[in-house]
């Protein structure tokens, strides 16, 4: 007797309309009252008198959308493909034909048709579970949000209750434009817009009577009735929808044949934006790290993939393209090498564009933001110059490049390193040094710096990558992200001010109210002077150093390559007054040398990575003013020299005279004045243990060498060099009677002509007279 009366004092609650259904239910329950569960299932129903409304229901989960910097949508972000309509929306066709087919007395009834469930309940306690569906929208909407689809009746009851409370708080309408913006259509695609999107490519209010009659049967079998998967079913479930349009008298028998006869989608359509790329996939990255969206991992995630963000992003497809078409231009076909390319605009911190490898459907993982990078070569010299600059030093202040050069390792071997093609390079000023990119040379400047004053400014400026203070630093030994490259070099062209590089805008609900927006306030992380000498002086070196191949046309470009060991890694980063640019080249998986690539025999910063930088910035630029580099103030004092232990000592002993080496043995024999005689000298060499005062290596000059010619054959001076380079055979000179042949240039050639005269006659010698004698007075007495 208990299972009938728990059943009628649960009956006893319900109101009139819903005593019927669930009297059939009860008569199918006493056919099978013997199963032990069944007091457990009408205990689970809920028969109490609450109010169910629609904020009790889950919320729909809408996709967080990206727009670019012009405000035109780019991608989407989703957990489920939803984007929310307002129910006059959607058009009458379409609300006509899924109220055909899924519900045809919605607006009749109170959220449960007694029909429906009676025979429902039939079919379904004669299969001993729910094998037909009998609910109409108000339920299929409290199974969608509220109770799941576990097949179970306690399940079904529950969800005819909960369907008739809702009726008394929510209008018919309500409850209509949330179904239709929750209904499942298969292929990802949830509710009417996005399901408009992807089976035509279009948005809902361009679907009519054919697109609805399409989509109505996916409601009840997403999978089943797919026209991109099952084409046949497909049709032939359209065909009833269409039949059943006819019957209902909303389209014409003329009208169904048309209908019947069109073809059906055959792919999917993504969304008319652009596909999923690296910036699109950075700026997803930062959205689920972003704390200001949630405290917790789940909570960000739920924010991003079903919390309706807009989300206003720096990305310029424009530029992209440029940056894209640039590599395209000029990586070699190659499969073993890509090219990575970063652009940040210096005076906002924007980030324009990013190529982080070949394209993002083949290769996920970024090269441009992803750790730890890739050795970034002579491109990290310019931190130890600023540093420099930062604690007194001046463009003009000396050192030595010259090379080998050897260091002092305590504990350990020497550190011997080389110039780039084992040059001997020479004295010259950090202006100089860096336009050679000497190694030696910044070796040296590297320990005058101090390697830990370095890191510290390299890290202010935005260097982002773990530095260690090892002695191989200045030539960029420690990994870097292209990134922080252009972050870094884009502090040089802010004069100074350094701007945290950001890719999104802004970012707002569904509403359009503003959440968070980046609002960048800059910080002056080194000198103004300091940022200006550093722009002078590698612009310099785009005009005439190793960064000559990333000329812009008509606008001024400042910039330093960086080539690795064994040329496994090649960069060029740069900047204009407009934007700053790092580009990368090598293999995306290990260091392997670059050599024999693209008809090269060794691929440098100054090569490809150039010549791609040079190639973005002249289409970026084409249309824009050209704007110079700023003026920088004069150098405070004259320049110094700047030594280590063992660096040439201060001593010029032919001062304001030439040094002169003269038997050839490379050292100074002799000074001489700058014109001495008819010698003529050239510079042979360097004074490699002196330096003038001023730090300047005091070259060595050597006697001017002739060339040597057999008798009859004189040297000839061809270039102007006054070194006589050629022989020319000697013709003899004719001279005249009273003239004879006479050598007036002293190579022993007689060359001119000189008038013979007679020897003039002896002089006439006057005769000496004889001495005249004097008498000799006699003494006195």
């Amino acid at each position: 007797m208990y299972r009938f009366e728990v059943v009628f004092t649960l009956l006893k609650h319900l109101r009139f309309f819903l005593i019927v259904p669930l009297l059939g239910i009860a008569a199918g329950l006493t056919a099978i009252a013997s199963v032990p569960q069944i007091a457990d299932v009408v205990t689970a129903v809920d028969f109490s008198s609450e109010e169910i409304t629609m904020e009790q229901l889950d919320d729909l989960g809408t996709r967080t959308l990206i727009y670019d910097a012009n405000g035109e949508l780019v991608s989407a972000l989703y957990t489920e493909n939803r984007e929310l309509l307002e129910l006059e929306d959607i058009p009458i066709e379409v609300v006509k034909t899924i109220l055909v087919i899924e519900d045809e007395g919605f607006y009749d009834h109170h959220g449960i048709s007694l029909r429906s469930i009676l025979r429902a309940t039939r079919e379904n306690v004669g299969a001993g579970g729910i094998s037909q569906g009998g609910s109409t929208i108000t339920q299929q909407l409290i199974k969608n949000l509220l109770l799941g689809n576990e097949q179970t009746f306690e399940r079904k009851v529950n969800e005819a209750l909960y369907a008739w409370r809702l009726e008394k708080t929510a209008t018919k309408d309500e409850i209509l434009q949330r179904y239709l913006n929750t209904v499942f259509f298969g292929q990802n695609s949830y509710g009417l817009q996005a399901a408009a999107e992807v089976y035509w490519g279009k948005d809902v209010r361009d679907l009519g009577w054919l697109e609805a009659a399409t989509l109505a049967p996916l409601i009840s079998s997403p999978t089943a009735f797919n026209p991109i998967l099952f084409p046949e079913e497909a049709r032939r479930q359209r065909e009833i929808v269409l039949k059943r349009l006819v019957e209902t008298e909303n389209i014409t028998e003329e009208e169904f044949e048309q209908f019947n006869r069109q073809p059906l989608p055959t792919f999917q359509h993504d969304l008319e934006i652009a596909p999923e790329n690296y910036f699109i996939e950075e700026v997803r990255k930062r959205l689920l790290a972003d704390f200001r969206l949630g405290e917790t991992q789940e909570q960000r995630d739920a924010a991003v993939g079903s919390g309706g963000l807009r989300v206003y992003t720096t990305f310029d497809p424009d530029i992209q393209q440029m940056a894209e078409a640039a590599r395209d231009k000029v990586l070699p076909v190659d499969d073993r090498f890509e090219m990575a390319m970063a652009s940040i605009e210096p005076a906002t911190g924007a980030v324009k564009a990013i190529v982080g490898g070949p394209g993002f459907d083949e290769f996920k993982f970024d090269l441009t933001t992803s750790y730890p990078g890739r050795q970034p070569g002579s491109s990290f010299k310019p931190f130890v110059m600023v540093t420099l600059f930062e604690n007194g030093f001046q463009p003009d202040d000396t050192a030595s490049g010259v090379g080998p050069c050897t260091f002092d390792m305590p504990g350990t071997e020497d550190y011997e390193a080389n110039n780039f093609g084992k040059s001997d390079g020479k004295i010259d000023t950090i202006h100089g040094l860096t336009t050679s990119s000497s190694n030696c040379g910044y070796l040296r400047l590297g320990q005058i710096a101090g390697l830990k004053n370095v890191i510290q400014v390299a890290t202010s400026m935005g260097i982002t990558s773990p530095l260690e203070p090892v002695l191989s630093l200045p030539l960029g030994a420690k990994e870097t992200r292209p990134i922080d490259m252009a972050a870094a070099y884009s502090v040089i062209a802010n004069q100074g001010l350094r701007i945290e590089p950001y890719f999104i805008e802004r970012i707002e609900n569904s509403k359009g109210e503003i959440l968070f927006k980046t609002d960048n306030i800059g910080q002056q992380v080194i000198k103004e002077r300091s940022a200006c000498w550093a722009t002078q002086v590698l612009a310099a070196n785009v005009r005439y150093g190793t960064g000559t191949a990333a000329r812009v046309p008509n606008q001024v470009a400042a910039g330093k390559t960086g080539t690795t060991e064994e040329f496994s890694d090649a960069w060029f980063v740069g900047f204009t007054p407009y934007l700053a640019t790092a580009v990368w080249m090598g293999n995306p998986d290990a260091r392997v040398p670059m050599v024999g690539v693209g008809g090269l025999g060794s691929v440098t910063g100054g090569s490809f990575p150039a010549r791609a930088w040079g190639a973005f910035n002249t289409a970026y630029h084409e249309n824009l003013e050209p704007v110079a580099f700023p003026s920088c103030d004069p150098y405070p004092r004259a320049g110094r020299f700047l030594r280590l232990e063992g660096d040439p000592e201060i001593d010029d002993p032919c001062e304001d005279a030439l040094a002169i080496d003269v038997d050839k043995d490379g050292e100074p024999d002799r000074c001489v004045p700058d014109d001495e005689g008819d010698i003529v000298y050239e510079e042979c060499g360097y004074d490699l243990e002196t330096v003038t005062k001023e730090g300047a290596a005091i070259p060595v000059y050597c006697e001017v060498e002739h060339i040597e010619c057999p008798d009859g054959f004189t040297g000839v001076d061809t270039t102007g060099d006054q070194r006589r380079d050629t022989c020319e055979p000697v013709e003899e000179i004719e001279c005249p009677d009273g003239s004879e042949p006479f050598d007036s240039t002293g190579d022993g050639i007689n060359d001119e002509c000189q008038v013979v005269s007679e020897p003039p006659p002896d002089p006439e010698v006057d005769p000496v007279p004889d001495p005249v004698v004097e008498p000799v007075p006699a003494p006195g007495p």
